[in-house]
């Protein structure tokens, strides 16, 4: 059985820094005490509109932000390390690229299943 894990500012602020120093959010969450699978039901009640608790519901909107902040960090210094090799840049653009394509990816997805919910709504979904 899975122990309790009590939430404090402490433990807010301790996972939100170890992300922010380049932890990924299951490692973070493993460091903290706190389950994966604990982690992953809070987030997906509070993306779901459920705030059984402020300081939780708090800490899951601020993860994506620290998150972002450390990419950001690391992101600096790949391109400062750029300057003198040019694998840093090389990869750099990569990642970018891979963005962007996974960016249209999931807009196109979008706009197939609006595709599909207008067909079906005037009853002309094709059979196969």
């Amino acid at each position: 059985m899975a122990r309790e894990v009590i939430y404090t500012e402490t433990l807010h602020q301790a996972l939100l820094a170890t992300i922010r120093g380049g932890a990924t959010e299951r490692d973070a969450c493993e460091a903290a005490g706190i389950a994966w699978s604990t982690w992953s039901e809070w987030k997906r009640r509070v993306r779901g509109g459920d705030r059984f608790h402020p300081g939780i519901a708090a800490l899951v909107e601020d993860v994506p932000q620290a998150a972002a902040i450390r990419n950001a960090a690391l992101t600096r210094k790949l391109a400062k390390l750029a300057e003198k090799d040019y694998r840093a840049a090389v990869w750099l653009l990569e990642r970018d690229a891979k963005r962007k394509d996974h960016s249209l990816q999931i807009k196109l997805t979008q706009a197939q299943i609006e595709l599909a919910r207008l067909k079906s709504a005037a009853g002309g979904v094709d059979q196969h």
